[in-house]
């Protein structure tokens, strides 16, 4: 029997670099890396990381903004056998330093704009291997410039040694509680993602996929992976503002793009809107919360009808509402994605049939491996049928129909999403409870016309203090990653409280809610 070999995107690369030569695998600004650049340079980044020590399955940590040296080395740590982290700006420096501690990188690569948040960080570090710290576009004390860096790679394509099931990728939860969550990705996984989303999403060999959100951020790397897979072209900018989007859709005439909803109310207010011709656009994916009403109008009737929904965990599978069912199935998330499936059950882990309310769990072919290093933890999600399947639990509540639409009803876990990004109010509220005049707090979702929801915290105060509101905000928003600051601080008298006396967030979020509908002001 012939072995078979495994797709690999690291070889579809070098596939595409041969069949398209000098076609634009990205473009950022001024800048156009073709697919045999785009193959050559990764063969020499990999190959450097390999000659540097680098061993099948370590870490290699990375914040810098989109662009080609970003995604370079991505892909260079897969074709190196390495797992990537991406590494958000949004982090805090000890924030960043909890991450990286967690993550145990071995590698860390920055851009230049960041090196005033990561001077102290070789000395703080010990995973990080001795010439291990590379500056993408500088060099400094403790740094060494990439040049340097790559003198030691060749442009030959590295010898494969990892398996579909090792590590690709480490994506992390947000956290400031000294517990940040890495979510295991492996090749398989992110093969897996890459293929499937960009079936349902028709991306092929004549995408041009413009990366308008971070690819710090999970849901980056759907249209990015599938853009790759196909030998498209990915667009991607170091900074992306609403007349930017449009600019950049009409000059590379983009046929798909992913857009969180905080974007898509900037582009409706944006005025270079009216008169663009946006009619490239094949596909639209927006994920991180759901579309409101007018929004959804709006996007449909001004930028494109071609809009994909997607509901999801990074923790791997979701749905896609897709152009042809938005009047049909009005408030469903959609269908399964191609690949998963999606079923229903009770607070004692009963399935439940079509039409009940319960929790949503799934499985498919990019689910995570789990959360690294917490084992405990990804047991926790793990939900098993009469075969013995494995299904992750969401924490969210739903409901299917009898065509297998799924809508979301409540979420059971307490995130907050604001701006397209997971925002966990125990992450805040561990910070906010340091301070010594709290007794008691909650951080609660409130509505935002611009972010969708932003944290605001009602805290109850030591007797006898004289903090203000504002000083305990700006206290706390110090201390937070700017994507978690609050927009507001709420003196709260009294919290509602169970028989067991544990605080009642539902209620409170409730009770908060109610006064904010007359006082709406405190967030606009």
């Amino acid at each position: 029997m012939l072995e078979s070999g495994f797709l690999n995107i690291s070889d579809l690369i070098s596939a595409h670099a041969a069949n398209f030569g000098v076609k634009p695998a990205i473009i950022s600004d001024d800048v156009v890396v073709s697919w045999q650049e785009f193959d050559r340079r990764t063969n020499r980044i990999a190959n450097a990381l390999r000659a540097s020590g680098l061993r099948a399955g370590e870490r290699v940590a990375a914040l810098a903004p989109n662009g080609p040296r970003l995604i370079e080395l991505i892909f260079a740590t897969h074709k190196a056998g390495g797992c990537f982290v991406p590494v958000s700006a949004f982090l805090s420096g000890d924030q960043m330093v909890l991450l990286l501690k967690d993550a145990g990188a071995a590698f860390f690569f920055a851009g230049q704009e960041y090196l005033d948040r990561l001077r102290d960080l070789p000395k703080i570090l010990e995973s990080v291997r001795k010439g291990g710290w590379i500056g993408l576009d500088f060099e400094a004390t403790d740094w060494r410039s990439l040049d340097d860096f790559l003198a030691a790679g060749t442009d030959h394509v590295p010898t494969r040694w990892h398996e579909l099931e090792d590590m690709g990728c480490l994506w992390y939860s947000s956290g400031t509680t000294g517990v940040p969550k890495g979510i295991i990705r492996s090749h398989q996984s992110l093969q897996a993602l890459g293929i499937l989303c960009g079936l349902d999403m028709n991306i092929d060999s004549r995408a041009v996929t413009l990366l308008g959100t971070p690819l710090s951020a999970s849901g980056t790397w759907i249209n990015l992976l599938s853009t790759i897979v196909a030998g498209g072209t990915v667009v991607a900018p170091a900074r992306c503002t609403a007349p930017d989007i449009i600019a950049l859709i009409q000059r590379h005439r983009v046929s798909h793009a992913m857009l969180v909803p905080t974007q898509l109310n900037t582009l409706l207010e944006e005025p270079s809107l009216d008169g663009a011709d946006l009619s490239s656009i094949r596909g639209l994916l927006t994920l991180g919360s759901k579309l409101q009403g007018y929004t959804k109008s709006q996007t449909l009737a001004r930028i494109t009808s071609n809009l994909f929904e997607l509901y999801g965990l990074t923790e791997g599978f979701g749905t896609l509402s897709k152009p042809s069912e938005h009047s049909g199935k009005p408030g469903s998330v959609g269908r399964p994605i191609l690949g998963c499936e999606i079923r229903l059950i009770d607070e004692d882990g009963r399935e439940l049939p079509v039409g009940e309310v319960g929790e949503i769990i799934g499985l498919g072919p990019f689910t995570m491996g789990g959360y690294f290093n917490r084992p405990e933890e990804t047991q926790s999600l793990v939900w098993k049928d009469a075969s013995g399947r494995t299904f992750l639990k969401s924490g969210d509540i739903g409901r299917r129909d009898e065509d297998g639409f799924i809508y979301i009803m409540d979420r059971r876990k307490d995130m907050i999403i604001t701006g397209g990004l997971n925002i966990y109010p125990a992450d805040i509220e561990a910070v906010l409870g340091e301070h010594s005049d709290v007794v008691e707090l909650v951080v609660v979702g409130a509505p935002h016309r611009k972010w969708g929801e932003t944290p605001v915290g009602l805290v109850k105060l030591r007797s006898g203090t004289t903090v203000t509101e504002q000083e305990l905000l700006e206290w706390a928003n110090v201390r937070l990653g700017k994507h978690q600051r609050l927009s507001g601080i709420v003196f709260w008298d009294d919290f509602p409280r169970n028989a067991l006396g544990k605080l009642v967030k539902r209620q409170i979020r409730d009770e908060f809610l109610k006064a904010f509908e007359t006082e709406e002001a405190l967030v606009q």
